[in-house]
Protein backbone atom coordinates (compact mmCIF):
# COMPACT_ATOMS: atom_id res chain seq x y z
CA UNK A 1 0.00 0.00 0.00
CA UNK A 2 1.42 3.36 -1.06
CA UNK A 3 0.55 6.73 0.35
CA UNK A 4 0.84 10.00 -1.56
CA UNK A 5 0.18 13.51 -0.29
CA UNK A 6 -1.21 16.42 -2.25
CA UNK A 7 -1.21 20.03 -1.04
CA UNK A 8 -3.66 22.82 -1.76
CA UNK A 9 -3.39 26.40 -0.62
CA UNK A 10 -6.48 27.92 0.94
CA UNK A 11 -7.04 31.52 2.01
CA UNK A 12 -8.69 32.31 5.33
CA UNK A 13 -11.77 34.52 5.53
CA UNK A 14 -9.63 37.63 6.02
CA UNK A 15 -7.39 36.76 3.09
CA UNK A 16 -4.29 37.60 5.11
CA UNK A 17 -2.85 34.22 5.96
CA UNK A 18 -2.29 31.24 3.63
CA UNK A 19 -2.71 27.80 5.13
CA UNK A 20 -1.63 24.53 3.54
CA UNK A 21 -4.16 21.73 3.99
CA UNK A 22 -2.72 18.24 3.43
CA UNK A 23 -5.03 15.91 1.55
CA UNK A 24 -3.92 12.30 1.61
CA UNK A 25 -4.85 9.79 -1.08
CA UNK A 26 -4.10 6.12 -0.37
CA UNK A 27 -3.01 4.00 -3.34
CA UNK A 28 -3.71 0.30 -3.81
CA UNK A 29 -2.84 -2.23 -6.49
CA UNK A 30 -5.84 -2.44 -8.83
CA UNK A 31 -6.27 -6.12 -7.91
CA UNK A 32 -7.07 -5.03 -4.33
CA UNK A 33 -9.73 -2.47 -5.32
CA UNK A 34 -13.40 -3.52 -5.00
CA UNK A 35 -15.55 -4.02 -8.09
CA UNK A 36 -18.41 -1.66 -9.01
CA UNK A 37 -17.10 1.07 -6.70
CA UNK A 38 -15.69 4.47 -7.73
CA UNK A 39 -11.92 4.52 -8.26
CA UNK A 40 -9.55 7.28 -9.39
CA UNK A 41 -5.89 8.11 -10.12
CA UNK A 42 -5.25 5.01 -12.23
CA UNK A 43 -2.11 3.93 -14.03
CA UNK A 44 -2.37 1.57 -16.99
CA UNK A 45 0.78 -0.45 -16.22
CA UNK A 46 2.88 -0.82 -13.10
CA UNK A 47 5.32 2.03 -12.40
CA UNK A 48 4.11 4.06 -15.40
CA UNK A 49 2.66 6.88 -13.32
CA UNK A 50 -0.90 8.09 -12.83
CA UNK A 51 -2.39 8.90 -16.23
CA UNK A 52 -6.14 8.35 -15.97
CA UNK A 53 -8.96 9.91 -13.89
CA UNK A 54 -6.89 12.79 -12.48
CA UNK A 55 -9.22 15.78 -12.69
CA UNK A 56 -10.97 17.08 -9.56
CA UNK A 57 -14.23 15.29 -8.76
CA UNK A 58 -13.89 12.57 -11.42
CA UNK A 59 -14.31 8.86 -10.85
CA UNK A 60 -14.13 5.61 -12.81
CA UNK A 61 -15.71 2.23 -12.13
CA UNK A 62 -13.89 -1.09 -11.93
CA UNK A 63 -16.09 -3.47 -13.94
CA UNK A 64 -14.30 -6.83 -13.95
CA UNK A 65 -10.94 -8.47 -13.31
CA UNK A 66 -9.25 -11.50 -14.83
CA UNK A 67 -6.60 -12.89 -12.49
CA UNK A 68 -5.35 -15.46 -15.04
CA UNK A 69 -3.97 -12.82 -17.41
CA UNK A 70 -3.66 -10.01 -14.80
CA UNK A 71 -5.97 -7.53 -16.50
CA UNK A 72 -8.99 -5.53 -15.40
CA UNK A 73 -11.64 -3.58 -17.29
CA UNK A 74 -12.36 -0.04 -16.05
CA UNK A 75 -15.16 2.24 -17.22
CA UNK A 76 -13.64 5.74 -17.49
CA UNK A 77 -15.62 8.98 -16.87
CA UNK A 78 -16.01 9.42 -20.64
CA UNK A 79 -17.86 6.08 -20.83
CA UNK A 80 -15.00 4.28 -22.58
CA UNK A 81 -14.08 0.86 -21.23
CA UNK A 82 -10.32 0.36 -21.04
CA UNK A 83 -8.12 -2.60 -20.10
CA UNK A 84 -5.64 -1.99 -17.26
CA UNK A 85 -3.00 -4.18 -15.65
CA UNK A 86 -3.98 -5.41 -12.19
CA UNK A 87 -0.47 -4.53 -10.99
CA UNK A 88 -0.97 -0.81 -11.69
CA UNK A 89 -1.86 1.57 -8.90
CA UNK A 90 -5.23 3.14 -8.21
CA UNK A 91 -7.07 4.90 -5.43
CA UNK A 92 -10.49 4.29 -3.94
CA UNK A 93 -13.17 6.99 -4.23
CA UNK A 94 -13.17 10.19 -6.25
CA UNK A 95 -10.44 12.76 -6.78
CA UNK A 96 -10.55 15.30 -3.98
CA UNK A 97 -11.22 19.06 -4.22
CA UNK A 98 -14.29 18.70 -6.44
CA UNK A 99 -15.23 22.28 -5.45
CA UNK A 100 -12.68 23.43 -8.06
CA UNK A 101 -15.07 22.34 -10.84
CA UNK A 102 -17.76 24.69 -9.56
CA UNK A 103 -15.70 27.89 -9.71
CA UNK A 104 -16.71 30.15 -12.57
CA UNK A 105 -14.55 32.21 -14.90
CA UNK A 106 -17.09 35.00 -15.27
CA UNK A 107 -15.04 38.17 -15.18
CA UNK A 108 -11.80 39.52 -16.57
CA UNK A 109 -9.85 39.33 -13.31
CA UNK A 110 -10.94 35.88 -12.18
CA UNK A 111 -7.81 34.14 -13.44
CA UNK A 112 -5.67 37.00 -12.12
CA UNK A 113 -6.86 36.12 -8.62
CA UNK A 114 -5.52 32.60 -9.15
CA UNK A 115 -2.09 33.97 -10.10
CA UNK A 116 -2.29 33.68 -13.89
CA UNK A 117 -1.33 36.80 -15.83
CA UNK A 118 -3.37 37.91 -18.84
CA UNK A 119 -1.99 37.22 -22.32
CA UNK A 120 -2.35 39.48 -25.33
CA UNK A 121 -3.05 38.01 -28.77
CA UNK A 122 -0.36 38.56 -31.37
CA UNK A 123 -2.88 39.99 -33.87
CA UNK A 124 -3.74 42.76 -31.40
CA UNK A 125 -0.10 43.92 -31.16
CA UNK A 126 1.87 46.31 -33.32
CA UNK A 127 4.04 44.95 -36.15
CA UNK A 128 7.23 45.62 -34.18
CA UNK A 129 5.99 43.50 -31.27
CA UNK A 130 4.78 40.39 -33.09
CA UNK A 131 4.92 38.92 -36.62
CA UNK A 132 1.10 38.82 -36.80
CA UNK A 133 0.71 42.35 -35.46
CA UNK A 134 -0.61 45.41 -37.24
CA UNK A 135 -2.66 45.29 -40.47
CA UNK A 136 -6.22 46.39 -39.84
CA UNK A 137 -7.59 43.24 -41.49
CA UNK A 138 -7.11 44.72 -44.97
CA UNK A 139 -5.97 41.41 -46.44
CA UNK A 140 -7.91 38.16 -46.58
CA UNK A 141 -5.48 35.99 -44.58
CA UNK A 142 -2.64 36.49 -42.12
CA UNK A 143 0.80 36.70 -43.69
CA UNK A 144 4.34 36.24 -42.47
CA UNK A 145 6.66 39.28 -42.34
CA UNK A 146 7.97 38.17 -45.76
CA UNK A 147 4.51 38.25 -47.38
CA UNK A 148 3.75 34.52 -47.54
CA UNK A 149 0.31 33.33 -46.42
CA UNK A 150 0.09 31.42 -43.14
CA UNK A 151 -3.18 29.72 -44.16
CA UNK A 152 -3.81 26.78 -46.48
CA UNK A 153 -0.33 25.30 -46.62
Amino acid sequence: MFKGTFFKEKNTTLGLVNRILPITQIFFIIAQLPKNKPVCLLESNASKGVQYVRSAGTKATLIKMDSRISTSVVKLPSGVRKVFSTYGLGSLGTVSLSINKKTKNNKAGSMLLKGRKPTVRGVAMNPVDHPHGGRAKAIAHQRTPWGKSTKRK
